[in-house]
């Protein structure tokens, strides 16, 4: 007879037993058509196992026989048992500790490790097929894996989910640096890294620093991101993160080099010390200043105490813009000696006073000397700077002179007369 044997699969239960009918009494045994799949009876009571190594859909039929009496022939009763999938099996489905997760506009579509099914190793396509959600947008456990059972676990599923977690991308403001030359430093580039290649990045950003003076600012981006938008314009803002840098603008000092002018000039004179006394070069340009600045004022020091040649001495400059603001500060100076010659001065100048101790003598027989007095109202003139010389003066009536002949810081002669009475 058949019996009602539909028999679900199962990792945990092997056997299936059934009751036959009564028999005539002969000794039973039982048989089955499936290789690994045995059958033994006791009492009635059919015994078959092997089952759990039978793939679902499997017709097992078992053959009851019971043996010969003196009353009976040999009869035997087959009995059909359908092995059926065993449903309702919840899968585990494990994924791998390390996937790429990270919000890119695409799906997301991680293999798993393992699928289980009560601790049994399941095979994909064999025991289960895979499919997956959307796995595009970010969010926790946004992305799902499920397992669906096939063949033996036909009714059976599992599933997996997994973050998929927000991209990070850096806007970056621009950063420039230059020499100062008294105009505003900016810089409006804005950089984005890191955004998906397809995806746009639009809202009202702009950059706010500038800098005219030398140091350093922060160059910020000013504005609100609106939002991001894929290749079919949808707004897809919510998957990134969005990371502001400033970027840097710098002046740095200009360099300029400060000359003295050579100058030539006569003992008792002092230096030119005027701005026009210098020369200001910047890398081998004939003016360093920028553009509409001056030299304000400066200081130029010289020992022209005596006769030569001595060195000029630049310091203290100040310069300023076209609205007379200081701006000193953004200059690298470097200042360069000039050179003086100090030239010997003409002992006859109008700066030159010289006096006898008197304009008339008596005779005496003898020559007269009198005495001679040099003095100078630009300079300090000592006796080592000229030389006294007489003439005969002894007789009366004769132009009685003296002579004064610069030497040392002067140069030149003067002759002075006097009477002899």
């Amino acid at each position: 007879k058949e019996i009602n044997g539909e028999v679900e699969f199962s990792t945990e239960t092997d056997t299936h037993t059934f009751e036959i009918d009564t028999h005539h009494g002969g000794e039973l045994t039982a048989t089955t058509n499936v290789s690994g799949v045995t059958a033994n009876v006791s009492d009635k009571i059919v015994t078959v196992s092997g089952l759990a190594n039978v793939r679902a859909g499997t017709t097992v039929t078992v053959t009851v026989k019971s043996g010969a009496t003196n009353n009976y022939k040999e009869a035997s009763t087959t009995y059909t048992l359908t092995v059926k999938a065993k449903g309702g099996v919840t899968f585990v489905v494990t994924l791998p500790e390390v996937m790429d997760t990270v919000y890119d506009g695409t799906q997301k579509r991680p293999v798993p490790t393992s699928v289980t099914a009560n601790g049994k190793p399941l095979t994909e396509n064999v025991d289960y097929t895979l499919s997956y959600g959307e796995n595009i947008n970010a969010g926790t456990n946004a992305g799902r894996v499920t397992a669906t059972g096939s063949g033996d676990y036909a009714g059976s599923s599992g599933t997996a989910n997994f973050t998929i977690t927000q991209r990070t991308i850096t806007v970056t403001a621009g950063s420039d640096t230059k020499v100062y030359d008294g105009t505003p430093l900016t810089n409006s580039d804005i950089t984005v890294e890191n955004l998906v290649n397809t995806h746009n990045l639009t809202g009202p950003m702009t950059t706010s620093s500038s800098i005219t003076n030398v140091g350093k600012v922060a160059n910020q981006i000013e504005g609100t991101l609106v939002r991001i938008t894929d290749a079919n314009s949808k707004d897809v803002t919510a998957n990134y993160i969005i990371n502001h840098v400033d970027g840097e603008l710098e002046v740095t000092a200009r360099p300029i080099t400060i000359k003295a002018t050579d100058q030539d000039i006569t003992f008792g004179s002092d230096i030119s010390k005027t701005v026009s006394d210098v020369t200001v070069t910047n890398q081998g340009e004939k003016s360093g200043l920028a553009e509409g600045q001056k030299i304000a004022s400066l200081t130029l020091t010289a020992n022209v105490s005596s006769k030569g040649t001595e060195t000029i001495v630049p310091s203290g400059v100040v310069i300023e813009d076209a609205n007379g603001t200081v701006t000193t500060s953004n200059y690298e100076i470097t200042y360069d000696n000039g050179e003086v010659v100090i030239g010997a001065k003409s002992i006859s100048s109008s700066d030159v006073t010289i006096t006898l101790e008197g304009n008339s003598f008596t005779y005496t027989g003898s020559q007269i000397r009198p005495g001679v007095t040099v003095t100078d109202s630009k300079a300090t003139i000592t006796s080592d700077d000229y030389i006294v010389e007489y003439g005969s003066n002894v007789n009366v009536g004769t132009p009685a002179t003296v002579t004064i002949t610069g030497q040392g810081n002067y140069t030149g002669m003067v002759t002075k007369t006097f009477t002899i009475t």
